[in-house]
């Protein structure tokens, strides 16, 4: 199965979550909640992976 690039950045947080530092905006970022228990087509990936 081929995943879509937003699924492939998804996924290389939730196996590394500091990656999430680097492949997003987090460090400019403010006020996004999730608790990564429903991510659509990934299931529960993490908070830091579902943002």
């Amino acid at each position: 199965m081929q995943l879509h690039r937003v699924a492939r950045v998804c996924m290389a947080i939730h196996e590394d979550p500091w990656k999430a530092h680097t492949l997003t905006i987090k460090r400019n970022t403010v006020g996004v909640l999730s608790d990564g228990s429903a991510v659509l087509g990934l299931g529960n990936i993490g908070p830091e992976a579902a943002i």
